[in-house]
């Protein structure tokens, strides 16, 4: 979080609300990418299996901050993000976020002892195998289809006028 905050206060001049949108939306998609990467890595080398241990709670620390980022966006960013937005031409993106939240809404509420009871290890692990998958993908697809054409434009053109540094990729690349 720290590292997005001060990557995007030295990339805009400013810092605010929207910044800090910003920096839990992409610390949220790292925390989750973490989260992902663990079981792979654990498989491959002994190094990473001490952080196994901890991937409950990463995926928690990720729900939380995907979720405040969803409730800033809706309900105190008007400025940037109009409620005509999400239903028009923001639609898309708009959608790939909902759905990304409602499974991490989803896979956090049976993230318990008592879930899994309920429902069963084997189905249990099979709904946050890939429910995490899902989730990463859906909110990859929100960032990508709602950047793709500034960082396209940044790409050709460089970043816009209203930016301290123009030359330094959006966050969302990074």
């Amino acid at each position: 979080f720290m590292f997005f905050s001060l990557y995007l206060f030295y990339r805009r001049g400013y810092y605010d609300l929207y910044i800090i949108n910003k920096a839990l939306a992409n610390t949220s998609i790292i925390v989750l990418g973490i989260v992902l990467l663990l079981g792979p890595l654990t498989r491959m080398f002994d190094l990473f299996d001490k952080y196994l241990t901890y991937r409950k709670e990463l995926g928690i620390t990720a729900f939380f901050l995907a979720i405040t980022h969803a409730i800033i966006s809706f309900f105190f960013l008007e400025d940037h993000f109009p409620k005509e937005r999400f239903f028009t031409y923001g639609k898309w993106p708009f959608i790939f976020g909902l759905i990304s939240s409602v499974l991490l809404i989803i896979i956090f509420f049976i993230s318990n002892k008592k879930a899994t009871t309920a429902i069963g290890p084997k189905k249990w692990w099979f709904m946050q195998y890939w429910g995490a998958r899902l989730i990463f993908l859906f909110a990859a697809l929100h960032v990508f289809v709602m950047k793709y054409s500034n960082w396209l434009s940044w790409y050709q053109k460089g970043g816009g006028s209203e930016l301290k540094h123009p030359e330094l990729p959006g966050a969302g690349i990074l």
